[in-house]
């Protein structure tokens, strides 16, 4: 996994893009927006098979859930991470048990949840290339 391919399937455009920025820096090349779930969907059935995936909850835990099974359905080794907001706690642990690689809790006061996540790819990535 030299340079996997990231979807960021993130309903909000500025955050999807502050991600793929920070992803970038983080020399990220494959890195494909994704704003809803039908267009991840879409790339996959034209056979685009990412790496990792880093998605919201697509309106609630059971989209979340739903969306998740659909990718391991299609390919189960992508590893798929959710970017919770406050109040989102509960449904953390529905997607984990659901398969989820992990998730990040998003804060509005501070980037710090974008450093998590980008550090949690990059251990994954490392991880890949170890075995």
């Amino acid at each position: 996994m030299k340079n996997p391919m990231i979807f960021i399937v993130v309903k909000d455009a500025l955050i999807a893009n502050m991600l793929k920025y920070e992803l970038q820096a983080q020399r990220f090349t494959d890195i494909h927006l994704l704003p809803s779930a039908g267009e991840c969907f879409y790339a996959l059935s034209k056979g685009r098979i990412p790496d990792f995936i880093v998605s919201d909850l697509q309106g609630n835990a059971e989209n979340g859930i739903s969306f998740l099974q659909s990718i391991f359905r299609l390919n189960a080794r992508t590893r798929v991470l959710f970017l919770l907001s406050a109040g989102e706690e509960f449904e953390a642990s529905h997607v984990m048990e659901a398969g989820a690689t992990d998730f990040v809790m998003r804060s509005s006061h501070s980037n710090l949840w974008m450093k998590e996540l980008i550090r949690n790819i990059c251990y994954l990535r490392k991880q890949a290339l170890a075995s």
